[in-house]
């Protein structure tokens, strides 16, 4: 899973604070993605019994512009005298898709060993006519190749950019749009493998865009009989060396938390829109679809408190995202939380400065301090259960250690006859 400078500059704008705080978010939400799109093929069965298992080789956060293959993409159109920061955020897909497989294929030695690349993007891409439509792009049935095993995926929010990664993953396992190749499954179906994803939050149509039609299905088995899907039967990396690189608050024996319990409903608003933009409250708006989870409202707070409430076509919330009292969303169904205790249930003292101001790297930090996890109780109740062992384990660990107690004797220093001797602090950079 990879992000580009787009993907780490929107989440510096929302994060306000340190390179290394927007890296680590990036570097969760990459996770939080995958975890997204495993969870969707986990429901699909191949050859009737067997599932496809997603692992997650590591995350890739390109922090510099120089280092972004999309952005020299386009500003190579451009000569010296070009002011690029009036320039939308907008690239043809098709060039996109070929300087990335480019790129590939150069740092293949460098990156950790995978089958294929998800790449997540902040440009607006474009089809060969200029539409903005297109969110995303990957070749058909190249999975196991060296350079063209690579899908660019705009970054819409919410539960839909997860959606178009596993659209453009099923392209690389072979498999083509519903109706394209195959007229006995029809784009109308609403399939994952559609071309397009309906607008339609009630009903099959719905809850087909997490499946895979019965044509895909077809089209992704007779991938797997040919040699050109070779490295997926091959053997796989020991858990503790894939598990190395991922980040050290998903592993341990404690339940995982899902994305939308990382990023709320307000991030997620943050994420789809900009900065300025929080979970919709006005009842209306989550009334206007059958369940709450099937689409994510936002409201833009730069604007009055009773301006309209704002959404995107297909918008359903994370898995996770807190939608009632004990229950979460799931596959854009608002379900009972199996992990809810409603004896050990707390609300923050200042719900606006637990769940916005800090971010999930930062709480992770700040909920150890008692203080701190008593005025945000119930943001903090996420992350506590793992730093509370983690930092015991450590004690333990310490207490055991036998260390002599160090007896340190300075020799008197010889008069060297100088009158006065100045200090000056020095900055050491290491």
């Amino acid at each position: 899973m990879a992000g580009d400078h787009s993907i780490f500059e929107a989440f510096l704008q929302i994060q306000q604070s340190t390179l290394e705080n927007a890296h680590f978010a990036v570097q969760v939400y990459l996770e939080a993605i995958f975890d997204q799109m495993k969870a969707i093929y986990s429901q699909q069965l191949f050859f009737g019994k067997h599932q496809l298992e997603l692992r997650l080789a590591g995350t890739l956060v390109i922090e510099k512009e120089d280092d972004c293959p999309l952005k020299h993409t386009i500003f190579n159109d451009y000569d010296n005298t070009t002011d690029t920061s009036s320039l939308t955020l907008s690239l043809d897909s098709l060039r996109a898709i070929g300087a990335l497989s480019s790129w590939r294929a150069l740092h293949l030695d460098v990156l950790p060993r995978h089958d294929h690349i998800i790449f997540l993007t902040k440009f607006d891409l474009l089809s060969p006519n200029g539409a903005s439509s297109t969110q995303g792009m990957g070749f058909v049935g190249k999975m196991c190749d060296k350079s063209e095993s690579i899908s660019v995926v705009e970054d819409i929010g919410a539960l839909t950019t997860a959606a178009i990664a596993s659209h453009e993953l099923g392209h690389s396992l072979g498999a083509y749009h519903d109706g394209e190749i195959d007229k006995t499954c029809s784009s109308r179906g609403n399939f994952l493998m559609a071309p397009s994803a309906s607008t339609a939050t009630s009903g099959k149509l719905f809850e087909n865009g997490f499946k895979l039609s019965e044509c895909s299905l077809k089209f992704i088995e007779k991938f797997m009989e040919t040699i050109e899907s070779a490295c997926l039967t091959a053997k796989p990396l020991s858990p503790g060396k894939r598990d190395m690189r991922r980040s050290p608050f998903t592993q341990g024996n404690n339940r995982k938390l899902w994305p939308g319990e990382q990023f709320g409903a307000t991030r997620q608003c943050q994420i789809a829109f900009a900065p300025h933009y929080g979970d919709c409250q006005l009842k209306q708006y989550k009334n206007l679809s059958p369940d709450p989870c099937r689409r994510l409202w936002c409201k833009n707070r730069m604007e009055n408190r009773f301006a309209p409430c704002e959404t995107k076509s297909y918008l359903p919330l994370m898995d996770g995202t807190e939608c009632g009292l004990g229950k979460w969303c799931l596959r854009g169904n608002c379900i009972k939380n199996e992990f809810y205790d409603p004896d050990q249930e707390c609300q923050n003292l200042n719900e606006n400065y637990c769940r916005e101001r800090y971010t999930p790297a930062q709480m992770k930090i700040y909920c150890v301090r008692k203080s701190f996890a008593e005025i945000c109780c119930k943001q903090c109740k996420k992350y506590n259960h793992y730093l509370i062992e983690k930092y015991r384990n450590a004690e333990k660990r310490f207490r055991k250690q036998k260390i002599p107690p160090r007896n340190i004797f300075q020799k008197p220093i010889a008069n060297l006859g100088i009158k006065d001797i100045s200090l000056n602090s020095t900055d050491i950079d290491y």
